[in-house]
């Protein structure tokens, strides 16, 4: 079996794009801005779990940024009516909030990636010795 060794950045990527699939799917209130928000998370995942080669900053901005505003938009459309939509239906609410939350997670992990990329490999093979 393959070992991933993710940096930081890439591990909060992943967490904030599981979060975005899981609150998508189980609260439906993200519509049809929010289908593009899920595929812009499983193209974030694809990203993070490729090769090793070349620098996915950009990358990783562009599929958080578009998540994160699509999500909080969607929130800051619906803001009026969030109390009714948690009398209504408070589990698939709550799970809409987690997905805004995991977008908002996932912009600022690709933020973090882009200001500042990791040259190095993530791969520590314990051959290198400090410079004196």
């Amino acid at each position: 079996m393959r070992s991933f060794h993710l940096s930081a950045n890439e591990k909060l990527a992943a967490y904030g794009a599981a979060a975005v699939l899981i609150g998508g799917f189980v609260g439906f209130w993200t519509g049809a801005l929010g289908l593009l928000a899920m595929l812009a998370s499983i193209t974030m995942l694809a990203v993070v779990f490729r090769s090793r080669k070349g620098n996915r900053g950009s990358i990783m901005l562009a599929l958080g940024g578009v998540a994160g505003v699509v999500l909080v938009f969607g929130l800051l459309g619906r803001l009026g009516s969030i109390g009714l939509m948690l009398t209504a239906a408070p589990l698939p609410t709550i799970f809409y909030l987690v997905a805004v939350c995991g977008g908002v997670v996932m912009a600022w992990a690709g933020w973090l990636e882009f200001s500042n990329p990791d040259t190095t490999d993530s791969v520590d093979n314990g051959d290198e010795r400090p410079s004196t």
